[in-house]
């Protein structure tokens, strides 16, 4: 679907922005370009796959912060991964 880096950009902006109640619910700050949230995603994968799948997001919500991600993505382990 998509061919280049340049034309993932408009879903990096739109998960980037996406908020509620002026929270982001995706992406935050640490996440600027395609490479880093391809690296996050990356490192955000391995680090999941280490908690039992009914881990709740609770206990992993500020390492995945630190990646770059927000609530948004899931409540529990399985559902972020």
């Amino acid at each position: 679907m998509f061919r280049s880096k340049e034309s993932l950009e408009p879903l990096l902006d739109f998960l980037r922005t996406h908020k509620h109640d002026g929270h982001a619910m995706m992406l935050n700050d640490r996440i600027q370009s395609i490479p880093r949230l391809q690296s996050a995603l990356a490192k955000a994968e391995e680090y999941l796959s280490k908690f039992p799948p009914t881990t709740p997001y609770s206990e992993f919500e500020f390492d995945l912060q630190g990646m770059g991600f927000e609530r948004g993505c899931g409540d529990t382990a399985q559902r972020v991964s």
